[in-house]
Formats: C-alpha cells, structure tokens, sequence
C-alpha cells in the first residue's frame, strides 16, 4: 500500500536515524509520533526497513490497527510484563495507527504497562498514535492515567500532514476539460456506458463547490456509509497539468457502474481538476483513515 506514497519531512528524518543507529536511547524510548496517523504509519515503515537491514539477526516485530489492542486483550498481564524473556532476541517493537476510541480502561492499562515494561528491558518502543498531543491529561479523559504517564514519558513528534505526498502518475485521470467536452457531446446521443466508464458530467457536476484547503471531503463507501473527514489528512498528489503537488481529495463514491469507488481531486494551484477508478491504493487510504466514528457523517447533513 505504501508505494505511491512519500514522507518528506526533513525535521523527523534526524530523529528516526538516531533510533536506527542507537536503538533503547533512553532519549528516544519510547517514540510517539502523533498528528497525522497515516504519515505516522509511514515513517514506522521506514524505520521497520532500516532496521531490518541494519540488524538482520535482530527480531524486529510490528502491529497495526487492531492487530494492537487483540495482542492487549487475549495476553494476560503476566505475560505482556515478561514479554521480553519469550523475545530474547527482539530488538524493537513498532506499533502503527493506535487509534484508542475504543479501547476500554483496562485495555489501556494493560497496554501502559506492556510498552514500560519493554522499555524498561531496553525495548526500544516506536508508535504513531490519536492521542491528542499537547493538551494535556485533563483536555484528554478517554486516556487513563497510566497510560498518560507512559505517553509523557516518551519523546513526541507531531507528523504533519502537508509533508505527504502522493506519487503515482495521474496523468491517465479524467480531467475537467476532457469532461466538459464529453458532456456536451456525449450526453446528447448516448444513453448508456460501458462498465467501468466514468460517466459524463461526473466532474462538471461539481462547478458550483468551493474548493479551499480546510474543505471536508464527500466520502460515501460500500458497507461503511458516508463520512465528511477533512480533506487535508489524506496525502496531496502531484497535479500532471502544472506539476505542482497540489491536488487534494474532495470526494470519493462508491459508483458500480464507474468501476468501484471513484475519486475526485482539485488542484488548489492551477484548479484542474481530475476523476479515476484506478488508485485502488489510495482508496485503501480514505476508507482506513477517513471512516473513523469521529467523521461520519451526521444524519441531518444528508437531508
């Protein structure tokens, strides 16, 4: 999933060498990477490839997602708190994407207790997590307090998400202009489409919106339902009409008869704009990071 995506934030890049050459620093154990989760994920992607590359005899483990809290629910405590011993050889552990809105309070706990008790064995920890950074523990009641004391006990980095960039070519998209002539043509004469063809109009359609940076995004998912997450969490890509990477996702809807899900980008530099059911990887983006609880769409929004 990650191969058409970048992080280029030259500010972080000295921090994850640091743990790359002196891993368990207690400087740098545990590493929290909050902001932007998807950014996060990727910066522990590069981290799991330099270490493995650096210590190949080394035992390198990663979670993601759920894959976290199943480990914290179906291991008793005793076992998480001696993780170490049954890991001898286990040079650090990554955790991706610790989203915590439905964690319970012993899950969290338990979960504290796990990542002290790694870095207390000289474990090093590295995890990008929602945790709010930087408001402390009374603006942050869902967290309980061990596991506050372990994320203030760590080194924090905020990833932000204009450092994330989305580099496949886009250059085979529909664009507005190509559109606007196939709408005014095509319409008149053709009454169906081939499957898979995106239909005429799909982008003029969206002349009258109002395009800005801090816009929310129209996402309606197979099986998910409709989400509104602000635009500017998904990584930009790079413009193929003024090569500027300025184009942001403003919507993306499940269409069968346009080949699946089809998103829609606007380039905030020169306004082109450009439909394609061919980014199968950045739709796996959206439907990760754009349809958590706190983005769907209310009700009364749809009406």
């Amino acid at each position: 999933m990650t191969n058409h995506f970048l992080l280029q934030d030259a500010n972080l890049k000295p921090h994850l060498q640091h743990i790359i050459d002196y891993p368990a620093d207690p400087l740098y154990n545990s590493f929290i990477m909050t902001g932007n989760l998807f950014g996060g994920t990727l910066a522990l992607e590069q981290m799991r490839q330099a270490f493995i590359k650096k210590y190949p005899e080394r035992e390198i483990l990663q979670y993601q997602g759920n894959a976290i809290q199943q480990l914290i629910k179906s291991s008793p405590l005793e076992l998480l708190l001696n993780f170490h011993q049954l890991h001898q050889n286990l040079l650090v552990i990554l955790l991706a994407d610790l989203e915590l809105s439905r964690w319970t309070k012993e899950e969290q706990n338990k979960l504290a207790l796990f990542l002290k008790s790694l870095t207390k064995n000289h474990i090093q920890v590295a995890v990008s997590t929602s945790i709010i950074a930087n408001q402390g523990y009374s603006n942050s009641s869902s967290i309980t307090p061990e596991l506050w004391s372990w994320f203030m006990s760590g080194r924090e980095y905020t990833v932000q998400s204009k450092h994330l960039i989305y580099t496949k070519d886009l250059t085979c998209a529909l664009t507005l202009e190509q559109d606007e002539k196939r709408f005014k043509f095509l319409s008149r004469w053709r009454k169906s489409y081939h499957f898979g063809e995106l239909y005429p109009g799909i982008l003029t359609q969206d002349n009258n919106l109002e395009f800005n940076p801090l816009m929310d995004m129209r996402l309606g998912l197979c099986w998910f339902g409709n989400f509104d997450p602000p635009c500017y969490i998904f990584p930009r890509a790079i413009c193929p009409n003024c090569g500027k990477v300025k184009l942001i996702p403003y919507s993306c809807i499940a269409s069968m008869l346009s080949g699946g899900h089809v998103i829609k980008f606007h380039c905030l530099n020169c306004h082109e704009r450009l439909a394609t059911n061919d980014a199968l990887d950045y739709y796996q983006v959206l439907r990760t990071y754009g349809t958590r609880p706190y983005y769907r769409t209310k009700r009364s929004n749809r009406l």
